[in-house]
């Protein structure tokens, strides 16, 4: 099974930015697929991004058909297997992830959304149509592009 983070490099983040998200995933889980979307967009920003972990970097606005393709792409890839100890689980309560080694990463809404539509897949490919509404992105703005 092929593990996939989107990381949000967010400037409201109070402990941590995505550059160090991204290179603590990285150092913990070397077989992760990260995908960074951040504001950062100066070539050296990339750079850095890829550097700290990212295997992807997106700029934002992200629109929803090219974070969806990126994933599909990252799924493609042959990245081996991570050892079932490393499973993540999704507390819908506190909106936040918890590691096997018992640490908690705090989820945005949005973040929330799309791991809850995943996680419904039950093993099964999610369908785009379907992160899409439950993403709401039918009701934003039209991203440049």
């Amino acid at each position: 099974m092929i593990r996939i983070a989107v990381v949000e490099d967010n400037q409201d983040l109070l402990d941590e930015d995505g550059l160090s998200i991204a290179a603590r995933l990285r150092q913990r889980h070397p077989n992760l697929g990260i995908v960074m979307l951040t504001a950062q967009i100066t070539l050296n920003d990339r750079i850095t991004g890829h550097r700290q972990g990212a295997d992807n970097y997106l700029c934002k606005p992200v629109a929803m058909e090219e974070l969806i393709a990126v994933i599909e792409a990252r799924t493609r890839g042959p990245l081996p297997e991570m050892a079932p100890s490393r499973y993540w689980q999704f507390d819908t309560s506190q909106l936040c992830l918890n590691t096997s080694d018992n640490q908690s990463i705090t989820l945005t809404s949005a973040e929330a959304v799309l791991i809850r539509r995943l996680a419904s897949s039950s093993g099964q490919q999610a369908h785009r149509a379907d992160i899409v509404e439950a993403l709401g992105s039918g009701s934003s703005p039209a991203s440049p592009g």
